[in-house]
Formats: C-alpha cells, structure tokens, sequence
C-alpha cells in the first residue's frame, strides 16, 4: 500500500476587479464576509507553502480558479499556472490538477480551449500528467468544446473530472423530456462515466467537480435529475453509477466546491461532508472569503490523504490562524452526523 496527498484549492477567484466601487476589488458574499480579489497571488501562495510541506503529490485547483470579472482572465490564469508551478511543482516535482469552473465558463473572454490551451502553454509537461488522448497535456477527452470530463488513470487510483461549469448540461424531468442547457451532452458524460471511466474499476475512484454532486445548492449547480432523479429511460442518474462502484469493491470519493458559505451539518462553515449509498461527498470551503481588504483569514484550502487500497483515509482543512507558529494549523475534519449516520 502506498500513501499519497493532495492539496486542494477551491474557488481562488484570483481576479483584479469585482464590481468598480471598491479598491482593493472586493464585494460582498454573506454578512461581513466579503470576496477579496487583490491578495489571490499571497491566498495561493501559501497553499503552495503547506502542499510543499506536507510533499503533497498533486495540487489541485478545483474551478473558479479566475474570477468572471477579471478583465483579463487569459493572463490572469497564466499566472495561477505560473505560481503552482514556480511554487510547488519545481520543489516537489508534483503534478498539477485544474478543473473547469462556472467562473471560468461565464467569463466573455474565457472558452474552455482559453482554459485548456493556456494551461498547457504555461505548465512544463513535467508537471503534467501523460494522457494517450490529446498529447500529455489535458488528461481526458474533450469533444467539440462541449464535453469536459476527463479520466487520470494513475498507477494505484483514478481520478475522474466531470462537468465543472454550471448551465452546461442536458436536464431531464421524469417524462423524459429534453430541456437543452449551453451544450455539454450529459447523456454522453452519463454513459463515459458508467460505460468507459468506471466500468471494472479495480483502483479507489477520487472524482473531483467544481459544482456540487451531493446536492444542488448555490447558483449554477447540476440539476437534482441528473444527480439523484430519474434522467429519462436509459440514463442511471451519477449518485447510482458512484453508487455501484462502491457495490463492486471500490472506494468512491467526491470533493467539490463553489458553494462559499457551504452553511453545512458539519458544524464547521469551511467544509460539508455528505455519505451517500456508501460514497463519501466533500463540499469544501473557498479560499477567497475574508472581512476586509487584503484580508488572509478567509484563507481555506485542505491536504487529503490517499491510502492506495483503502482510498481516503483524511482530509485536513488548513486555515488562517492567529495563534499558530506557521500561521496555518490543520483541522483534522472528525466523524459527524451526516444525514442519520456517523462517518468520516
């Protein structure tokens, strides 16, 4: 058995503007808290200090990794890729993760080839993670700018990354009619996910999307019908296909973000932990929130430890602390009361 860790970033929204009236950029969220978008490059930078610390094996940046109202998204992701690679690959010799987000989708000036091309221009392929389908630069397959799942077939688990821009989907109500979103084909991501990505798996599953897929708070989510519904006649909806990975022996662990207040039964506001016909949903806490300008406290992002055969074994939510030596401590997310029953 082998261990690994991962570090996680939810919601970075590095960007150099918000809504104009404010400067440094920041705009209100909930109550005090606010989204500060001028202290992006320090959030991030000290995530990459604890993923360096810990000798975290991937580091993941999970959507919303720009903000929509950046004013030059295209340079502005080029830079996150610079840092992450400047600041943890090249120390580590780690790999880099990043997935699409609704930020990203909703920006004039972002598509999903801005998204994909400049990731592969600004990370060295040393950093990347070899895939047979489009050169070693994007893991996975994406068809026709619509499609954005994608499968990582590591040596001791995989990693699937599917939807991660809310609107694009297909809904379906339990008559089977069709109501069209902006063009991904979930039909088709529902059959690659259950006929190609996890069909026979024999390694934990680590499924990794930035809207949510225990449920469908926040804005721009995925549909209930595609989640948990009855998507039309021929379609398992995804909690039954994780579901029956979990039935074959395997397994299946899901971390999402882009919900920011998260307002969860953990009674921790930073992080939300579903079970769901034996497989675990995380909702993790953002690292763009804070009180005030330039304001660090706001600061979360998490290492998740892998056991190789047993899948996740921990995940540690890292925030700003006033007390701490290293002005970061871990909080060890402990079993809670999730929906009737305990789990970690």
């Amino acid at each position: 058995m082998a261990k690994l860790k991962l570090c996680i970033v939810a919601d970075l929204h590095a960007g150099d503007t918000a809504d104009g009236t404010t400067s440094p950029p920041m705009k209100i969220q909930d109550g005090s808290k606010k989204r500060v978008f001028s202290n992006w490059s320090s959030r991030l930078s000290e995530a990459c200090k604890i993923a360096v610390q810990h000798n975290a094996d991937y580091f993941i940046l999970l959507g919303d990794n720009i903000d929509s109202g950046d004013s030059d998204p295209v340079t502005t992701w080029a830079s996150v890729c610079n840092q992450v690679e400047a600041e943890y690959a090249a120390l580590t010799a780690g790999k880099i993760i990043a997935v699409y987000g609704n930020h990203e989708d909703s920006h004039a000036s972002m598509e999903i080839s801005d998204f994909i091309g400049t990731f592969v221009a600004e990370v060295d392929a040393a950093y990347r993670i070899a895939s047979g389908n489009i050169s070693d630069a994007w893991p996975g397959t994406v068809k026709a700018n619509e499609n954005i799942c994608h499968l990582i077939t590591l040596t001791n688990f995989v990693i699937v990354v599917t939807w991660g821009a809310g609107g694009r989907e297909t809904i379906w109500d339990n008559t089977g009619v069709v109501y069209e979103g902006l063009g991904t084909n979930v039909t088709a991501q529902l059959d690659w996910l259950k006929n190609t990505a996890l069909a026979g798996v024999s390694k934990p599953v680590i499924v990794l999307c930035h809207e949510h897929l225990s449920d469908s708070d926040g804005q721009a989510t995925i549909s209930a019908a595609v989640l948990s519904g009855t998507p039309d006649n021929s379609h398992t909806n995804l909690q039954t296909i994780l579901a029956d990975v979990v039935t074959g022996g395997q397994p299946v662990t899901c971390f999402c973000g882009h919900y920011h207040r998260v307002n969860p039964n953990s009674g921790d506001i930073f992080w939300e932990k579903d079970t769901i016909s034996g497989v675990n949903y995380y909702n993790l806490g953002p690292s763009v929130l804070g009180s005030f300008a330039k304001d660090m406290k706001g600061n979360t992002f998490f290492i998740i430890d892998i056991d190789t055969v047993l899948g996740v074994t921990a995940v540690k939510r890292f925030r700003h602390a006033k007390t701490a030596r290293s002005r970061y401590e871990p909080y060890l997310i402990k079993p809670v009361r999730t929906r009737g029953r305990y789990n970690y």
